[in-house]
């Protein structure tokens, strides 16, 4: 299991949806739409995390994840997988789940939570076998419920321990397949380390439409440096804002730590406007006193 004297890596960028998951989306959205305003399914996500996650007999931080499942025709299959979080008993996990719901169908779905074994290389679940992990718990429910409940929010404790909860927020997502290109570099970050420079990675987060945030993508680390270039982003505009180019997008820097408790550098939010653009954002610095 996971614990601070050997850990993995949870540095790289959180992984974007694949293509056959965004296609079946789109696909799913415009059969909405040519059903009218009678049609009885949608494309929804999910948002995960969890409390307490310390389940009997672990006595060590965990590093957990979660394998989502639906259920159909008596067989339950397999929907997605959350990342890895590394250290962490109350992990808000950024991949998000997209399923398809209809509202006429009693879909039963199931979260499965497990900590990875301690040689994890990524955060990257996909080719992970299951039995090698270790199994903490699951909880269950019905997408009804997720979506009746208020603000669309559902908490449910696990099995194994019912102090320990998987808490899932959903939200209907747009129909759009516009995709969008985010080239980021930092300049003169701040540096919250004192023997060697700040590790730095952004998270991104969303807003919903009850003006709560969720985090929906994470670059990859840059160590030991405080003018970062990352990766270029490439995904849909589901991901960032569900397709909506006026709901603001809020950016956070942070400084890694192997122990999970990232220190926040600083934060900002913008709009991210459809067409090409260019511009630069004023992080506001965070108070490490």
């Amino acid at each position: 299991m996971g614990c601070c004297l050997l850990k993995g890596d949870d540095t790289n960028a959180t992984k974007l949806p694949d293509n056959g998951i965004s296609q079946r989306l789109i696909e799913a959205s415009r059969a909405a739409d040519f059903m009218g305003s009678n049609a009885m399914n949608s494309f929804v996500e999910l948002s995960i995390s969890c409390c307490h996650l310390l389940g009997q007999g672990i006595i060590h931080t965990i590093d957990p994840f979660c394998v989502v499942y639906i259920e159909i025709n008596g067989t339950w299959k397999e929907m997605g997988r959350t990342e890895i979080i590394a250290n962490t008993v109350n992990p808000k996990f950024v991949k998000k789940i997209g399923i398809s719901y209809n509202f006429e169908e009693v879909q039963k779905i199931r979260f499965d939570i497990y900590t990875a074994d301690s040689g994890f290389k990524t955060s990257d679940v996909g080719s992970l076998d299951l039995a090698d992990q270790i199994y903490i718990g699951k909880t269950e429910t019905i997408l009804a419920k997720i979506f009746g409940s208020h603000g669309y929010v559902w908490s449910g404790s696990l099995d194994a321990n019912s102090q320990s909860t998987v808490n899932v927020i959903g939200e209907e997502l747009q129909n759009t397949n516009a995709q969008i290109t985010m080239n980021i570099h930092c300049e003169h970050v701040d540096n919250t380390d004192f023997f060697t420079l700040s590790d730095v990675f952004i998270k991104f987060s969303k807003v919903r439409e009850d003006n709560t945030y969720v985090p929906c993508f994470r670059t990859e680390v840059k160590k030991n440096n405080l003018n970062p270039v990352f990766a270029e982003i490439v995904g849909g505009a589901l991901l960032f804002a569900n397709g909506d180019f006026h709901r603001t997008i809020k950016l956070e820097v942070l400084d890694y730590e192997p122990t999970g408790r990232h220190q926040l550098i600083g934060k900002t939010s913008f709009l991210l406007l459809p067409g090409f653009f260019l511009f630069s954002l004023c992080i506001l610095p965070h108070p490490f006193y």
